[in-house]
């Protein structure tokens, strides 16, 4: 079975080769990976690195690198990017799409992580809300479906202050004139579904959301993180997927640290939640990837990996 890693990073050049040379031993893997344009010099530096693999190694031919994109946080650029390195691995014969970052690792084995997939052929993993959902801000996560936002015009990281007093405003003026996109979006549907943005995708389903007319339309540009409602609400509207809702498990297979750790959240995965991490593979869908790893921070975690059972 060919698995496809479709990986956006922008810094820690070092975790993103360690994650290449792991994702590299499964049979037939493939990687395509996006390195934001703004990271001109972690870019040069992997792709020199690939070019020297590549001497002595041919799995590094399976590796696909392109850095000509800018990613701006919270915008509909990351979607558009990792859909483009979708469909190159969809053309290539891919039969599972893993989205990940530079910055995540497989877990567990080679043959744990194979076992798993041949065992759920057929089936992807996602995670899974109908909004409005009480866990999200912003009434249930409508709000980033429902108006107009900058993050497509302006880089808010850029401009912080300045940009949230401009898209505050925005959204305002939107909720006073009583306006609303909800029923901007024919292709889609009317209920709208959310989840984080990396899963794993069967191709069955990845063939379903390549082929959906808003990919082309684009209908979800200037709204809130479209990575993290688009493909959801596409797939869980589709009829063959509600007819055969089985083929869709809300899990992402992925842990994810939500609280401060090293300064950043998510936080920076060290030695200490070696347990969390084994204590996920006992739950129905086991943990097999994590987020997010640092090439010093976390280097007493990663030689204690991966985890067997």
């Amino acid at each position: 079975m060919k698995h496809a890693f479709i990986i956006t990073a922008y810094r820690d050049p070092e975790s993103l080769k360690s994650l290449f040379s792991q994702l590299l031993e499964l049979p037939e893997a493939s990687v395509c990976c996006h390195i934001d344009a703004r990271s001109k010099a972690m870019a040069t530096s992997t792709q020199r690195y690939l070019e020297h693999k590549r001497l002595s190694d041919s799995r590094y031919e399976r590796i696909y690198l392109q850095a000509d994109q800018t990613i701006r946080w919270a915008s509909s650029d990351h979607f558009q990017i990792q859909m483009q390195l979708c469909a190159k691995a969809a053309q290539d014969g891919a039969h599972y799409f893993h989205t990940i970052t530079g910055q995540c690792r497989i877990i567990v084995t080679v043959e744990c992580f194979i076992q798993f997939f041949d065992k759920y052929v057929g089936q992807s993993f996602m995670e899974l809300a109908k909004m409005p959902a009480a866990h999200w801000s912003g009434n249930g996560g409508l709000d980033r479906v429902a108006y107009y936002q900058l993050f497509d015009l302006l880089d808010a990281r850029r401009y912080g202050r300045v940009f949230d007093i401009l898209n505050r405003t925005l959204l305002k003026l939107q909720r006073t004139l009583g306006l609303s996109r909800l029923n901007g979006y024919p292709s889609i549907g009317k209920t709208f579904w959310g989840g984080l943005g990396y899963w794993s995708l069967h191709h069955s389903a990845m063939e379903r959301l390549l082929a959906h007319p808003a990919l082309k339309e684009r209908s979800y540009r200037h709204s809130l993180c479209a990575e993290e409602f688009v493909p959801h609400s596409i797939l869980m509207n589709d009829a063959h997927i509600q007819q055969n809702p089985e083929q869709m498990i809300n899990h992402t297979l992925r842990y994810v640290h939500w609280e401060s750790s090293h300064g950043e959240v998510p936080g920076i995965l060290d030695a200490t939640h070696l347990p969390v991490l084994i204590a996920a593979q006992n739950q129905n869908y086991p943990v097999l990837f994590a987020r997010k790893f640092d090439s010093v921070i976390s280097q007493d975690l990663i030689t204690q990996l991966p985890i067997s059972s």
